[in-house]
């Protein structure tokens, strides 16, 4: 039985999904499957050793685990998937990528139900 805050909270990631989401596609080898992830983009500087900065700027995705699957069967993300998204009418690239320590995924949401994938344009 679920309790008031998780079926609250299962109401709100649907409806955060339902406003904030947007279509992409995802590959891995010749599978596809298409799906709604919530894109956002993230950037950090690190300090060269000469004094200057470095901006690096990636785009990450939030996308319900129970819709990743590849073939018909649910999966979890992997090093190297690319996501596809169409940006101000533009087919952009973004691979899955372990960067700075961080793993390339994770989970999030109520009960770990979403995926969140870290990666840059490819």
């Amino acid at each position: 039985m679920s309790s008031q805050f998780e079926t609250d909270a299962a109401a709100f990631e649907d409806d955060y999904f339902a406003i904030y989401g947007t279509a992409v596609t995802l590959r891995r080898g010749q599978q596809s499957q298409q799906m709604t992830a919530i894109a956002e983009a993230d950037s950090w500087e690190v300090q060269t050793d000469e004094g200057g900065t470095i901006e690096f700027v990636t785009r990450n995705y939030m996308i319900r685990a129970g819709e990743f699957a590849l073939g018909g069967a649910a999966t979890e993300p992997q090093r190297g998937d690319i996501i596809e998204e169409t940006i101000a009418g533009q087919a952009k690239q973004f691979e899955l990528l372990t960067d700075q320590g961080r793993a390339c995924w994770s989970r999030c949401g109520p009960g770990g139900s979403v995926f969140y994938l870290r990666t840059k344009e490819v």
